[in-house]
């Protein structure tokens, strides 16, 4: 309003006639310049947004100066080379000519919410993609936490994982020891057993066929024994003739000698045999209780072995359990890095475009800051030839790119 008022004090008919003089217009400067001072605490886009309803040159008449007449000033310095050379439309396009203040009725909305406010606000201005949303620092750290403490129990778990297999390997190497120890003292006693059994066996066949010979000995030695009897009986009865009887009573006595010999070296051999025989008894009785003692520790053993194996199932389970679990785990851990990394190219996104926000709300606080110095110096210009240069000065300026920005 202050500017286009300044314009208006400024600007001639299409007469070539002025309407207000130089007294007039040096009052309307020094009148806008007292103005500006009691508003220079409001914003510099306030001035921007005013709505240009009045028209150029419309005035109220009471401006003009008294007693000057439609005819005088045009021959003077300043005011003659103002209505010569600043018209209407080439000091408003002169004035106005900004790319970042374009002039269009009715404004936009962004346009008029850039002017009204001075800033730019980025909310919705980053659309996730599909299949992706935006989340807060209280769910970032939460994720976060999730990771660690899911790295966390990976870890535990492949240390008790690693924990079992190793106890499981060592278990299984004792088991397969001692399996093999059993086996080896069980093949040993069944091949002493078998050699006890086949030694006691001979033993037996050698005293059952001594004693049948035995007793066909004894058998013949009692036959021997009656038939010498019976002649010793016949010698009493005959003892007519004493010389043909002394031979065989000679000849029986002889045998019945050896005989009795031979019957008491059969009866230490007998005894001998029995001794040996209950010896043998001993050793396989022996034999049978450490045979009845190592199938003990072999069932012993075995059960072991079964108990085991059943340990060593389910050992199995549990570490195919582990393993389910664990790349699971994984999985999960994979997909939150994932996450992860959306959400820091998400972060990364939105903080580069909080920057692009903040440095064009800079510039255009600069521009607008800009704007109104400009507008200021405007205002406080004495002559047409500082506003002229004023506005010739800030042709480059204004049509140079942002730094900031760039």
């Amino acid at each position: 309003m202050r500017l286009e008022y300044l314009l208006c004090n400024l600007s001639v008919p299409s007469g070539g006639e002025p309407v207000c003089s130089l007294s007039v217009k040096k009052d309307g400067v020094e009148a806008g310049a007292m103005q500006s001072e009691g508003q220079s605490t409001d914003s510099p886009t306030n001035s921007l947004r005013e709505p240009r309803t009045d028209g150029w040159g419309s005035q109220p008449g009471e401006a003009e100066g008294p007693g000057e007449g439609p005819g005088e000033g045009e021959g003077a310095g300043p005011e003659g080379y103002f209505s010569q050379n600043c018209d209407f439309a080439s000091f408003s396009s002169f004035s106005l000519d900004t790319p970042s203040l374009p002039r269009r009725q009715p404004p936009q909305e962004d346009t008029a919410s850039l002017v009204s406010t001075g800033t730019l606000v980025p909310e919705a201005i980053y659309l996730p993609p599909p299949g992706h949303r935006l989340v807060t620092h209280t769910e970032w750290d939460s994720l976060n936490t999730q990771v660690v403490e899911l790295e966390g129990e990976l870890s535990r778990l492949r240390e008790e994982r690693t924990e079992l297999e190793s106890e499981l390997d060592t278990q299984t190497t004792e088991t397969h020891k001692h399996v093999s120890v059993l086996q080896s003292q069980v093949q040993t006693s069944e091949a002493l057993l078998q050699e006890l059994q086949k030694s006691f066996n001979q033993s037996q066949n050698a005293i059952h066929s001594r004693l049948a010979e035995l007793s066909l000995s004894q058998r013949r030695v009692c036959n021997e024994l009656s038939r010498l009897k019976g002649e010793e009986i016949e010698e009493t009865f005959g003892a007519g003739d004493a010389n043909t009887h002394l031979g065989p009573t000679l000849q029986g006595a002889h045998s019945e000698e050896r005989l009795r010999i031979e019957i008491v070296n059969l009866k230490e051999q007998l005894e001998t045999r029995v001794e040996e025989s209950e010896v043998l008894q001993v050793q396989l009785s022996s034999l049978k209780t450490e045979m009845e003692r190592v199938q003990c520790q072999k069932e012993t053993l075995q059960l072991e072995l079964q108990n085991g194996r059943t340990e060593l199932q389910g050992l199995s389970v549990a570490l195919s359990h582990l393993q389910g679990d664990s790349k699971t785990l994984s999985h999960d851990k994979a997909s939150l890095q994932q996450r992860c990394l959306e959400l820091r190219s998400q972060i990364i996104s939105m903080r580069s475009q909080v920057d692009t926000s903040q440095m064009v709300q800079r510039d255009f606080v600069q521009l607008s800051q800009s704007l109104q110095v400009k507008l200021e110096l405007i205002r406080q210009a004495e002559t047409l030839d500082q506003v002229r240069d004023i506005l010739e000065e800030g042709l480059p300026e204004e049509g140079a790119p942002p730094t900031d920005a760039t």
